[in-house]
């Protein structure tokens, strides 16, 4: 009855404002927060917060994900979230979705103490599950061998400089031809180190240790005082963002203390050189202004590793580097190179070199699952679908793609993002790749017997080829290929994973601090992002005094499956007209279709410290905030409240009030 009330009073409140004003009605409805919420009513006891450290309590997240049956071996994507417009409304389908987000979203796929599955059985195990092959694991063995004999006895490899490995009669060729008067050895050496890297060798395990030791070695002899692991030249920053990634990947690794104090100094350089709008230069210039997608994937990619490594990444960067991945995508998800020629020559700004391609869309597609988007936003899917309409293709690498951009660096970030994605498209994609890349791989042999010195290599140019390969050389183009043929094992797919860098305090900061559209903006893209970030974040804005914020997190959420924005919806179901007004209809047809409870499973751990528990959800939605009832015996014991819960596993941690003592026979219901 009070919340029955307290509806009707705003609702008397807003039409008396309507009668005195002639603005927008959304204008009006201010008064949408707690008052007009009834799903917002605390449980806990007055005054009493929920705990924000880390908890002792075991994490949904750290159940094991269920063994996961389709055709490619990862998980189907779902019918694609409702993609908001860009003032934070418009353009959702009618059909409905299911009750809850469907997995995937977003963190450094799997950089956990083991970094996937790169070692023992579970390797064969992935390698089987989502692809890969005998075949596969032959063309990854003769390509680390090839690396291997062409690495200098000082750790590096020479773009240039690697055929003196070979022998006088067998050359292998394909040495760099552009930007040859650079010295690109950091980020060559640390992209060659990924690869070894990839396939569970480091510095104190496996047959390539020492290989990868003397790369190391190299890296970290040529950092810099300021942090950097690159020269302030024009490929600096490629040079550090890749050498920095792998010096962070053989940390998680090893967990080697020398390690930590240069990854430490190589990341908070990596954080000082971000350029205003989000991105990086090829140099750590603040001056230039200019913003290259090539490079920020790499730059992201590093942090999140670091992050992983326990580096703290603040969370400033990571929004800027969202700004940025916002500004170089268009409306069908296309993303371009850079918004800017190469920086400032003679105190004049060059001009804008926003060239598209399927490299670029790819490395947008990815950087979006790292920062935190879902797998099944419809962003990532437009993408995605972009993807799947330029499939690997050896025509197009040989010069099909005008743009150039269509070779092993498109393979390569195509293949992580489809990947991390899943569904029905990972097979088609893979299946494409392997086609094209698997008979690129040299295998030729010597006339008299016995394989050329190319054996196990990948050609890294020719007629009307595409850019990289013209710069990195056979050694970059050999990289690229055992790299995109470790991915079965790499790294974890988004939704195995966990902690994405995007963090859900920084957005709702950001929200808080933004105003009018910005602050609109910032909650469409909570509204894709994955469900530890979005749904926290816009039952926060939902506290904001912001009567457009309220609607579209009212929206959001109810896509996340969380009815606490459902009075707001229904609020202004009746003051909407055209697309808000659809928008809105179909957000409440789906919380219709969700039904919670009404009764859970057993408790199965307990915190009291934290006065928190874990309990079986049985496979039934939960939501963020959610009220319960806490049973034993077929008596209330006392209540308690959503605090966390994960869309794929059927546990969840609810927080409880003082004075209760929950024990693991209780069972929890919906409060009504």
């Amino acid at each position: 009855m009070v919340a029955v009330l307290l509806h009707l009073l705003v609702l008397l409140a807003v039409m008396a404002a309507s009668s005195e004003d002639d603005r927008p009605p959304l204008i009006e409805a201010v008064a949408l927060v707690d008052s007009a919420n009834p799903y917002l009513e605390e449980t806990l006891a007055e005054g009493e917060s929920a705990p924000t450290e880390d908890l002792a309590v075991p994490d949904p997240s750290d159940v094991p994900v269920d063994p996961i049956e389709t055709s490619g071996g990862a998980t189907s994507a779902s019918t694609p979230v409702p993609k908001m417009s860009a003032d934070g409304l418009g353009d959702f389908p009618t059909q409905s979705a299911p009750p809850s987000p469907s997995p995937g979203g977003g963190s450094m796929p799997g950089l956990s103490s083991s970094l996937g599955n790169r070692h023992g059985t579970s390797r064969g195990s992935a390698l089987g599950r989502f692809g890969g092959s005998a075949d596969t694991e032959s063309a990854v063995g003769s390509g680390l061998a090839w690396l291997a004999t062409h690495q200098d006895q000082n750790g590096a490899w020479d773009r240039q400089g690697f055929t003196r490995h070979c022998p006088d009669r067998d050359l292998c060729g394909g040495v760099a031809v552009e930007w040859i008067e650079l010295d690109a050895r950091p980020g060559l050496t640390g992209l060659v180190t990924l690869a070894f890297l990839g396939a569970g060798n480091s510095h104190v395990q496996g047959p390539f240790r020492d290989t990868v030791a003397r790369a190391i070695t190299f890296i970290l002899a040529g950092q810099l005082p300021n942090g950097s692991l690159g020269r302030p030249d024009r490929l600096e920053m490629y040079n550090h963002a890749i050498a920095t990634l792998a010096v962070s990947e053989c940390y998680i690794l090893t967990r080697d203390a020398d390690l930590r104090a240069p990854l430490r100094g190589a990341i908070d350089f990596l954080v000082r050189a971000q350029q205003a709008g989000g991105g990086w230069d090829y140099r750590a210039d603040l001056s230039t202004g200019r913003n290259d997608t090539s490079i920020t994937g790499w730059a992201l990619m590093a942090l999140k590793s670091g992050e992983t490594a326990g580096i703290a990444i603040p969370g400033r960067t990571s929004l800027d580097i969202l700004s940025h991945f916002s500004a170089a995508t268009d409306l069908s998800g296309r993303v371009f190179y850079a918004d800017r020629g190469t920086g400032v020559k003679n105190g004049v700004a060059r001009q804008p070199a926003m060239r598209y391609g399927p490299a670029m869309t790819a490395v947008g597609m990815l950087s979006r699952q790292l920062l935190g988007y879902r797998s099944d936003a419809r962003s990532i899917s437009d993408q995605a679908g972009r993807l799947m309409t330029d499939l690997p293709d050896f025509d197009r690498l040989r010069g099909g793609d005008p743009s150039g951009l269509h070779g092993y660096y498109y393979w390569y970030h195509g293949t992580m993002a489809m990947f991390l994605r899943g569904g029905s498209d990972w097979p088609r994609w893979n299946a494409a790749l392997l086609d094209n890349l698997l008979p690129l791989q040299d295998r030729s042999s010597r006339g008299g017997g016995g394989n050329r010195h190319t054996y196990g290599s990948w050609p890294a140019l020719g007629p009307g080829w595409g850019k990289w390969g013209r710069t990195g050389s056979r050694v970059y183009s050999t990289a690229m290929g055992v790299l995109t043929l470790e991915t079965y094992y790499r790294y974890l797919p988004s939704y195995a994973s966990a902690k994405p860098l995007l963090t859900h305090e920084a957005l709702s900061r950001a929200i808080h601090e933004a105003h009018g559209s910005e602050r609109h903006r910032l909650a469409t893209v909570a509204a894709e992002l994955s469900l530890e970030i979005g749904e926290p974040t816009l039952l926060e804005a939902l506290t904001i005094d912001d009567a457009r914020l309220a609607l579209i997190a009212s929206v959001g959420l109810a896509w996340f499956g969380n009815p606490l924005g459902k009075a707001v919806l229904e609020l202004h179901l009746s003051r909407t007209t055209g697309a808000d007004r659809t928008t809105v209809t179909s957000a409440l047809n789906h919380l219709g279709q969700i039904h919670f409870g009404p009764e859970y499973g057993k408790v199965v751990s307990i915190d009291s410290a934290n006065r928190l528990l874990v309990f079986d959800t049985l496979g039934l939605p939960v939501y963020l905030r959610q009220p319960l009832v806490m049973m034993r015996e077929g008596h209330e014991i006392g209540s308690a409240r959503i605090f966390r819960r994960h869309p794929t596993q059927h546990f969840a941690v609810a927080e409880f009030p003082p004075g209760v003592s929950p024990k693991p026979e209780d069972t929890l219901l919906a409060r009504r």
